[in-house]
């Protein structure tokens, strides 16, 4: 016997109308439609979404600054203070690249609905 690992369209709506606020709906609505992560949807702006295209724009939460061994060549993460592969002490070494990345994902119109219906309510960014 197969145990399901995910919720069908119907149980995911279920769930949206059972939710107590329409914050809550918000939430589980959104996660639901985009696959993005709580933390994610924490980060999101009013400007991340475009109501017309049916999109939104997820800010990547970690920055891709990387340290280079000035010995070996090794690229590491920001935070290491030793090289992994050559052992040399790279405290000092300033880190370089500041990358931004982000992804765009398509919302569903129900998605929407509820969202602008928030933001009308909440009145913020």
């Amino acid at each position: 016997m197969a145990l399901e690992t995910h919720l069908t369209s119907k149980e995911i709506g279920a769930l949206i109308d059972a939710a107590p606020t329409l914050r809550d709906k918000m939430i589980i609505s959104f996660l639901a439609d985009t696959g993005c992560r709580i933390s994610e949807l924490l980060q999101l702006k009013v400007h991340h979404i475009d109501f017309e295209q049916k999109m939104v724009l997820i800010p990547h939460l970690k920055p891709g600054i990387r340290k280079k061994c000035p010995t070996c060549g090794k690229s590491t993460g920001r935070r290491q203070n030793f090289c992994p592969k050559c052992g040399n002490d790279i405290s000092k070494v300033v880190a370089e690249g500041d990358e931004e990345r982000t992804r765009l994902l398509n919302v569903g119109q129900r998605t929407l609905d509820i969202c602008q219906q928030y933001i009308e309510k909440r009145g913020r960014d």
